[in-house]
């Protein structure tokens, strides 16, 4: 296996269906890196800065993400099960069928992100930041969304949502909730 050196410098690489299970790219520049269908399973990019790498059907379950900067970041098709993108930063990635079961997103920002179809099968998304998305096609099954913000969240077509975890999220008016679903509001503050 391939080893990169600590902090390896990834900016622009072309990488595409390379095997970096299991390496550590922590703190690294790895914006605009090509991974394409990349295999990442294990890998570390805690903190690492790949705004803007295109990272479509990569598998990267139990990757860990936390505090990445992923901004504009391509992950269509991703599978990262079990992975941890705690407080990581997904402003406008696209995130079309990506797969998030069991991901730990506490805190993360997915504000502006694409999550048309996302699996968040038992994700936990507790203050996580999804204001104003569209949620079509959203498996929220399971999902925690406690202090997830929530509000002007279009969730009309998302699925496995029930009003146990909308309760514990922070809802506004201008926040469309799935048919049959009785409004929500912001829980009252302690």
């Amino acid at each position: 296996m391939f080893q990169l050196p600590p902090r390896a410098l990834c900016r622009d690489a072309h990488w595409q269906g390379a095997d970096f299970s299991g390496q550590w790219f922590t703190g690294a520049d790895c914006s605009r890196a090509q991974l394409q269908a990349a295999r990442l399973i294990g890998t570390n990019f805690r903190g690492a800065n790949l705004a803007g790498a295109q990272m479509p059907d990569a598998m990267m379950w139990y990757a860990n993400l936390d505090s990445a900067r992923l901004i504009k970041a391509n992950l269509r098709h991703a599978d990262l099960s079990r992975a941890s993108l705690r407080q990581a930063s997904l402003e406008g990635a696209d995130l079309r069928r990506t797969i998030f079961k069991a991901a730990k997103m506490t805190e993360a920002n997915l504000l502006g992100a694409n999550m048309r179809d996302a699996n968040l099968t038992a994700a936990n998304l507790q203050g996580a930041v999804l204001t104003g998305l569209v949620m079509d096609g959203v498996n929220f099954t399971g999902a925690n969304l406690a202090d997830a913000d929530l509000s002007r969240a279009d969730l009309r077509n998302a699925s496995g949502l029930t009003a146990a975890q909308l309760k514990l999220a922070h809802t506004d008016a201008g926040t469309r909730m799935p048919e049959g679903m009785p409004a929500a509001v912001d829980p009252p503050s302690q």
